[in-house]
């Protein structure tokens, strides 16, 4: 397995995990882009969350993600910060793993032992191994 083959096979992963903790039915998944849509918000946070040191960090990077780096208001900068920490709140074990894949990542662990390390942290609904 390939780092990028790691990295394809983590976001699937966080995504359904996601779904799962939101409880969210699979059906309702499959068939709703508006909650897929939703489910890939979270998973771009959990990502800036696990990816960076800190929630400060991972605000901003979500704001220049979504903003292209453009100059925000208070008001906006605080409306993410809030959703970030909810997000940190919400999903702890999915932040906690993807960040622990990175630092085994950084440290030059082998990406199969990464996903062999990080899979057991993750929990993801029956309904969604199938």
């Amino acid at each position: 397995m390939t780092q990028q083959e790691l990295i394809d096979a983590l976001r699937p992963l966080l995504r359904f995990a996601i779904a799962s903790r939101l409880k969210i039915a699979k059906s309702d998944y499959d068939t709703s882009l508006d909650t897929q849509t939703a489910v890939n918000h979270c998973l771009t946070n959990v990502m800036a969350l696990g990816y960076n040191p800190d929630v400060e960090s991972a605000t901003k990077e979500i704001c220049d993600f979504r903003f292209f780096g453009d100059d925000l208001d208070k008001a906006t900068l605080a409306e993410i910060r809030t959703e970030m920490v909810a997000t940190n709140n919400t999903f702890p074990a999915e932040v906690a793993a993807y960040a622990k894949a990175h630092e085994m990542l950084r440290q030059g662990i082998s990406p199969d032992e990464v996903m062999e390390s990080v899979r057991p942290l993750i929990f993801v609904d029956d309904a969604y191994k199938a």
